[in-house]
């Protein structure tokens, strides 16, 4: 897990990455947060945001993007894209 500076990095790029693409999806899961990032007030709406390891999406586990990949396309539990 990254340290907060770093974590705050990433939370920041992924928030800034939603407010230009609007998906109604944030994933800051596994990010390790301590405080909500201001920026996070400042996205439009939201119909998912997670903070955890994963969630459920039309009955199927989602895994967490880790944070050392270099995509913002979420992952399945086994780590294949999402298609």
């Amino acid at each position: 897990m990254p340290d907060e500076p770093e974590s705050l990095r990433i939370a920041c790029e992924r928030m800034a990455r939603e407010k230009e693409e609007r998906s109604g999806f944030l994933d800051l899961g596994e990010l390790g947060l301590q405080t909500w990032p201001e920026e996070l007030w400042e996205l439009g709406p939201l119909t998912g945001l997670n903070l955890g390891l994963g969630w459920y999406e039309n009955g199927q586990w989602r895994a967490s993007q880790p944070v050392w990949a270099q995509t913002s396309q979420p992952l399945m539990g086994d780590g294949r894209p999402v298609s």
